[in-house]
């Protein structure tokens, strides 16, 4: 049974941007067939509609309309991701 959860916002106490730029490469390239840049810094601090912006502006593809749709697609390809590869604490 969880009797408490800790947040980590801040990166503080785990640093899990490296990770959080992989499973946004791997949710970019299944459902767009775009990749980010190779520097993790590329996306720090940026919402989705901006690193889908990023991962575009690197390709030779126009970039689509960020539906709603495509956002919820692209969170629910990056989540198993995380959490599976996420930081034990």
């Amino acid at each position: 049974m969880i009797k408490a959860m800790l947040f980590d916002c801040d990166g503080v106490l785990a640093d899990t941007e490296p990770l959080n730029f992989l499973c946004w490469n791997l949710a970019l390239k299944e459902l767009c067939g775009v990749s980010l840049p190779d520097q993790v810094s590329v996306i720090l601090g940026l919402d989705l509609e901006q690193i889908v912006d990023v991962a575009f502006a690197h390709s030779n593809q126009s970039k689509p309309v960020i539906t709603e749709s495509l956002k919820q697609a692209l969170l629910k390809k990056r989540y198993p991701f995380f959490c599976a590869n996420g930081p034990e604490i």
